[in-house]
Formats: structure tokens, C-alpha cells, sequence
């Protein structure tokens, strides 16, 4: 209980929702941080604190934690994610959950990126995907399309 305090600020004070991007990588820089000793079993693990655009530009923010069964993606390539989140709205076949444009553009100037990345890997369950992983189910969903209207 000691912890619960945390979880009440973040949700109380909208900082997920209204923070500015430097200072929303930084409050999830310090929940991963503290999140094996402070964090993990408490009532921050069901606080959606992670945000992602789906393919309905949607932002969403998802349970940080592998309940979700939604693919949650960032881009490898940080050139080409404000194109891919355009293709998957346009488009609208593929599943996946983007960091939105402006998130992945602060993560890319974040200090300690390897650091975040790697714990958004292990604790969130979040997915570094290529243009090629992007492409993959589009090209699939559009030649079984074509198919079926053949």
C-alpha cells in the first residue's frame, strides 16, 4: 500500500493523458526503473500508462502488462513510423498498435533509449517490428481480398 500512491497521482492528475512527451518518457522511465521493486504487484500494474494509435488514429492507453492479447508495436526504423501509423489507418486490415508519431520521435532523443526500449521489450511485452513485419500481414489480407473478390 505504501506504493498505491503512485498509481493515484499518475491517474489523478491526468499525466499519462496531458503530459508533454520529455516528461511522459521520463514518468515511465522511473515507473520501469522502479518496477521489479516498487511496482510490479501493485496497483500501478493495472494503470494504463502505455499509449498507442490504432488503426482508427485512436489513442489508447493499454495495460502495461501481457493481459492485453493486442500487438503492441514500436518501429525499429524511427524514419519511417509516421508513415507506417498513416498506412494503418488508411488501410485498416492490420492489428497492430503503434506508438503515436510523437512518442516514437521523443523516444528517439530520449538519453536512455537502449535502456527504456529493453524494458518496454521485457516488462511491457511491447514488439520492435520492421517495414517488412509492417508489410507482411497488409500483403496477405490484400491477396486473400483479391482473391476472394476473383
Amino acid at each position: 500500500m505504501i506504493y498505491d500512491w503512485h498509481a493515484k497521482c499518475i491517474e489523478g492528475c491526468h499525466l499519462v493523458q496531458q503530459a508533454p512527451e520529455n516528461i511522459y518518457l521520463n514518468l515511465l522511465f522511473l515507473i520501469l526503473e522502479n518496477w521489479c521493486c516498487r511496482f510490479a504487484c501493485r496497483t500501478l500494474a493495472s494503470l494504463p500508462i502505455l499509449k498507442y494509435v490504432n488503426q482508427y488514429n485512436n489513442v489508447l492507453l493499454s495495460f502495461n502488462s501481457a493481459q492485453t492479447t493486442k500487438q503492441r508495436n514500436f518501429l525499429s526504423d524511427d524514419e519511417h513510423h509516421a508513415w507506417v501509423n498513416k498506412w494503418n489507418m488508411e488501410l485498416g486490415c492490420s492489428k497492430m498498435f503503434l506508438l503515436p508519431n510523437s512518442i516514437q520521435m521523443a523516444l528517439r532523443k530520449f538519453p536512455r533509449r537502449d535502456t527504456m526500449i529493453s524494458w518496454l521489450y521485457h516488462i511491457a511485452r511491447i514488439q520492435e517490428i520492421t517495414l517488412f513485419d509492417f508489410a507482411r500481414p497488409i500483403f496477405t489480407y490484400l491477396f486473400v481480398r483479391n482473391l476472394l473478390l476473383n
